[in-house]
Protein backbone atom coordinates (compact mmCIF):
# COMPACT_ATOMS: atom_id res chain seq x y z
CA UNK A 1 0.00 0.00 0.00
CA UNK A 2 2.76 2.15 0.81
CA UNK A 3 4.51 1.45 -2.33
CA UNK A 4 1.42 2.32 -4.43
CA UNK A 5 1.84 5.83 -2.88
CA UNK A 6 5.10 6.03 -3.07
CA UNK A 7 5.17 5.84 -7.29
CA UNK A 8 2.53 8.17 -7.34
CA UNK A 9 4.78 10.64 -5.71
CA UNK A 10 7.12 12.36 -8.47
CA UNK A 11 10.73 11.22 -7.53
CA UNK A 12 13.67 13.84 -7.82
CA UNK A 13 17.28 13.10 -7.47
CA UNK A 14 18.89 15.15 -4.60
CA UNK A 15 22.76 15.09 -4.38
CA UNK A 16 24.56 16.19 -1.62
CA UNK A 17 26.14 19.52 -2.12
CA UNK A 18 29.44 20.25 -0.92
CA UNK A 19 30.63 23.38 1.27
CA UNK A 20 32.75 24.43 -1.65
CA UNK A 21 29.54 24.50 -3.92
CA UNK A 22 27.39 26.38 -1.16
CA UNK A 23 30.47 29.03 -1.50
CA UNK A 24 30.02 29.89 -4.54
CA UNK A 25 28.55 33.32 -5.37
CA UNK A 26 24.65 33.02 -6.17
CA UNK A 27 23.51 29.63 -4.97
CA UNK A 28 22.10 31.03 -1.51
CA UNK A 29 20.10 33.14 -3.91
CA UNK A 30 19.27 29.94 -5.74
CA UNK A 31 18.33 27.96 -2.90
CA UNK A 32 15.52 30.59 -1.55
CA UNK A 33 14.35 31.38 -5.00
CA UNK A 34 14.00 27.30 -5.58
CA UNK A 35 11.93 27.20 -1.81
CA UNK A 36 9.60 30.13 -2.18
CA UNK A 37 8.60 27.87 -5.60
CA UNK A 38 7.99 24.84 -3.54
CA UNK A 39 6.19 27.24 -0.97
CA UNK A 40 3.81 28.82 -3.64
CA UNK A 41 3.56 24.84 -5.33
CA UNK A 42 2.49 23.81 -1.95
CA UNK A 43 -0.01 26.46 -1.14
CA UNK A 44 -1.66 25.96 -4.73
CA UNK A 45 -2.01 22.25 -3.66
CA UNK A 46 -2.94 23.11 -0.40
CA UNK A 47 -6.22 24.91 -1.72
CA UNK A 48 -6.61 22.85 -4.56
CA UNK A 49 -7.26 20.29 -1.33
CA UNK A 50 -9.26 22.19 0.67
CA UNK A 51 -11.69 23.61 -2.31
CA UNK A 52 -12.36 19.88 -2.71
CA UNK A 53 -13.18 19.32 1.11
CA UNK A 54 -15.39 22.02 1.01
CA UNK A 55 -16.90 20.30 -2.11
CA UNK A 56 -17.16 17.27 -0.61
CA UNK A 57 -18.74 18.39 2.75
CA UNK A 58 -21.21 19.81 0.53
CA UNK A 59 -22.21 16.83 -1.39
CA UNK A 60 -22.29 15.13 2.06
CA UNK A 61 -25.09 17.54 3.51
CA UNK A 62 -27.13 17.80 0.00
CA UNK A 63 -26.55 13.19 0.59
CA UNK A 64 -27.74 13.79 4.15
CA UNK A 65 -31.26 15.91 3.28
CA UNK A 66 -32.16 13.80 0.25
CA UNK A 67 -31.64 10.77 2.24
CA UNK A 68 -34.26 12.45 5.56
CA UNK A 69 -36.79 13.41 2.84
CA UNK A 70 -36.45 9.95 1.24
CA UNK A 71 -37.17 8.26 4.22
CA UNK A 72 -39.80 10.59 5.35
CA UNK A 73 -41.33 9.75 1.80
CA UNK A 74 -40.86 6.29 2.51
CA UNK A 75 -42.84 6.67 5.71
CA UNK A 76 -45.94 8.64 4.41
CA UNK A 77 -45.71 5.39 1.65
CA UNK A 78 -45.95 2.96 3.96
CA UNK A 79 -48.64 4.42 6.05
CA UNK A 80 -50.58 5.01 2.79
CA UNK A 81 -50.87 1.28 1.77
CA UNK A 82 -51.98 0.28 5.26
CA UNK A 83 -55.21 2.79 5.14
CA UNK A 84 -55.95 1.42 2.23
CA UNK A 85 -55.44 -2.21 3.27
CA UNK A 86 -57.52 -1.03 6.00
CA UNK A 87 -59.89 0.91 3.99
CA UNK A 88 -60.44 -2.45 2.16
CA UNK A 89 -61.36 -4.45 5.36
CA UNK A 90 -63.72 -1.71 6.20
CA UNK A 91 -65.62 -1.98 2.66
CA UNK A 92 -65.45 -5.53 3.13
CA UNK A 93 -66.97 -5.58 6.78
CA UNK A 94 -70.00 -3.09 5.12
CA UNK A 95 -70.57 -5.42 2.24
CA UNK A 96 -70.95 -8.39 4.59
CA UNK A 97 -72.96 -5.99 7.54
CA UNK A 98 -75.35 -4.47 4.42
CA UNK A 99 -76.27 -8.51 3.30
CA UNK A 100 -76.65 -9.51 7.13
CA UNK A 101 -79.10 -6.54 6.70
CA UNK A 102 -81.12 -7.63 4.16
CA UNK A 103 -81.60 -10.66 5.65
CA UNK A 104 -82.56 -9.79 8.91
CA UNK A 105 -85.01 -7.13 7.55
CA UNK A 106 -86.51 -10.19 5.05
CA UNK A 107 -86.57 -12.62 8.55
CA UNK A 108 -87.79 -9.74 10.63
CA UNK A 109 -85.21 -10.39 13.62
CA UNK A 110 -85.81 -6.66 14.01
CA UNK A 111 -82.76 -6.79 16.64
CA UNK A 112 -80.40 -8.05 14.33
CA UNK A 113 -81.29 -5.39 11.95
CA UNK A 114 -80.68 -2.60 14.36
CA UNK A 115 -77.15 -3.97 15.75
CA UNK A 116 -76.26 -4.51 11.90
CA UNK A 117 -77.78 -0.62 11.26
CA UNK A 118 -75.14 0.58 14.44
CA UNK A 119 -72.08 -1.77 13.31
CA UNK A 120 -72.69 -0.33 9.45
CA UNK A 121 -72.97 3.30 11.05
CA UNK A 122 -69.77 2.65 13.32
CA UNK A 123 -68.02 1.29 9.96
CA UNK A 124 -68.78 4.34 7.92
CA UNK A 125 -67.27 6.14 10.50
CA UNK A 126 -63.64 4.24 10.75
CA UNK A 127 -63.84 4.76 6.79
CA UNK A 128 -64.31 8.67 7.05
CA UNK A 129 -61.67 8.61 9.63
CA UNK A 130 -59.27 6.54 7.69
CA UNK A 131 -60.09 8.95 4.43
CA UNK A 132 -59.79 12.19 5.94
CA UNK A 133 -56.57 11.15 7.71
CA UNK A 134 -55.28 10.37 4.43
CA UNK A 135 -55.94 13.17 3.13
CA UNK A 136 -54.50 15.69 5.68
CA UNK A 137 -50.77 13.90 5.75
CA UNK A 138 -50.26 14.90 2.16
CA UNK A 139 -47.14 16.48 1.24
CA UNK A 140 -45.95 19.70 3.29
CA UNK A 141 -45.52 22.78 1.92
CA UNK A 142 -41.95 23.61 2.86
CA UNK A 143 -39.69 22.35 -0.02
CA UNK A 144 -36.31 21.67 0.01
CA UNK A 145 -35.11 22.10 -3.91
CA UNK A 146 -36.79 24.06 -6.49
CA UNK A 147 -40.61 24.40 -7.17
CA UNK A 148 -41.91 22.72 -10.00
CA UNK A 149 -44.79 25.53 -10.89
CA UNK A 150 -42.21 28.14 -11.60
Amino acid sequence: MASEQLTSIPQFQVSTITEQELQRPGVGKLVVKRCMELESECRIHLSRCESERREREKIVVEYHIADSDRKVLQTRLDGLSHRHAISQLIWGGLAIDIGLMIDSGRTAHWGTLALCTAMMLLLGGAEYLVHRSSETSGPTTTSVGPSRGT
